[in-house]
């Protein structure tokens, strides 16, 4: 994802009606994914002002 050669990780846990779901992005190292640098993304994070309807929940990230 950020085009260093090493495979990221994205971890995602689903929402409901009344809890957000939330995505981890872990990068990826020569030894596989790292601890250290992870981002914590939340539906907070993907402005909908394009209007993509862009939803965090489900089994990941869907329109």
């Amino acid at each position: 994802m950020d085009g260093d050669g090493h495979a990221d990780l994205v971890v995602t846990a689903p929402g409901s009606d009344t809890i957000d779901g939330a995505a981890w992005v872990l990068p990826g190292t020569a030894g596989g994914p790292a601890t250290e640098g992870v981002i914590r993304l939340s539906a907070d994070a993907f402005d909908d002002t394009e209007g993509l309807g862009l939803l965090l929940g489900g089994a990941g990230i869907a329109r």
